[in-house]
């Protein structure tokens, strides 16, 4: 946390003010896996990928990640080096700054309360896999449920 937040900070008001200038998410991508890679050298964090060369770079993915700290958002996107997106929970975008940088990035909201939205949100992940790009989804562990 002591390296992830100052940097998430800094970053994110960068990418805002390119935003502000012109410059696209997916034209941003870049720009964040260099940002990731400096917070996670920072933070002494070695991160290494595996198993990269059996994919096809003209395919599309969804990679199923273990969301536990705020340095996997560092990790999980310079490690795949394919353009990617994910759902983020709705009241994320209302977040001041974050919420404009992951509109900016192209991230997808999802709420589980509200049906209509997610919908729309899994028609457009469906158009953005099948227009080329990759899909990162945090699926959400869920307790047994207890005999009662």
């Amino acid at each position: 946390m002591g390296v992830g937040f100052p940097h998430l900070t800094f970053w994110l008001g960068l990418f805002v003010l390119l935003d502000k200038i012109g410059l696209s998410g997916q034209r941003l991508d870049a720009l964040g896996k260099f940002a990731c890679r400096r917070v996670t050298d920072l933070a002494r964090i070695n991160v290494r990928c595996r198993g990269l060369e059996q994919l096809q770079p003209d395919a599309s993915y969804i990679f199923c990640i273990n969301h536990v700290s705020l340095m996997d958002l560092f990790v999980v996107f310079q490690a795949i080096p394919y353009l990617h997106r994910s759902f983020q929970d709705a009241a994320h975008f209302q977040i001041p700054v974050y919420g404009n940088l992951i509109r900016l990035f192209g991230q997808i909201p999802i709420d589980r309360k509200d049906k209509k939205l997610n919908q729309q949100s899994f028609l457009r992940a469906e158009e953005m896999l099948r227009a080329g790009a990759s899909f990162v989804v945090f699926p959400r562990a869920i307790a047994p449920a207890t005999a009662g």
